[in-house]
């Protein structure tokens, strides 16, 4: 089990052997849930947009740039009473999203970048097992070797490649 990330190490994820004008889509910032249904509409198992897009453009490569998230229970500011949300839906939502691209963009190498936002999650893991050794027990007993997004969105089996936060891809 690993509670921090030595960034050093991290090695890019290497976009090669692509054909002479094969198309690479680069998008960032979605913020689910905050994300505009008529844009981004996967997260309500509709086609907004960006996947509309996706469809036509019929990318070799999609690359989901940071934010995609907004870990907004996770986030440590102030947060409106009003919003009835939690990291279960906000997964659940998010999950819908990466379906729906590679649905709608299936010939495409799919990769996801970790944001800031992305990195609440991790940041709250070491931070919960910090405080009491015990979390870290209970944590790794449920089976989270590694809690990361790429493990709580189970990416490997929607297709994603996954970098982690100070990543990126060359």
């Amino acid at each position: 089990l690993r509670l921090f990330s030595d960034y050093s190490s991290i090695e890019p994820i290497k976009i090669d052997k692509l054909k002479e004008g094969e198309r690479v889509v680069i998008a960032s910032d979605f913020q689910i849930p905050f994300e505009e249904p008529w844009l981004i509409g996967g997260t309500q198992g509709k086609v907004g947009a960006f996947e509309a897009f996706l469809k036509d453009y019929d990318p070799g490569v999609v690359v989901l740039n940071g934010d995609i998230r907004a870990c907004y229970a996770l986030s440590s500011f102030d947060k409106s009473p009003s919003r009835r949300f939690g990291e279960k839906e906000e997964k659940r939502l998010t999950q819908n999203e990466l379906a729906m691209i590679g649905k709608q963009a299936p010939r495409a190498r799919k990769i996801l970048n970790n944001g800031n936002h992305e990195e609440r999650l991790e940041k709250t893991y070491a931070q919960l097992c910090q405080k009491d050794s015990r979390a870290f027990e209970i944590f790794d007993a449920q089976g989270f070797g590694e809690l990361n997004t790429r493990s709580m969105l189970k990416l490997d089996d929607l297709g994603w490649d996954w970098q982690p936060y100070k990543g990126w891809t060359d």
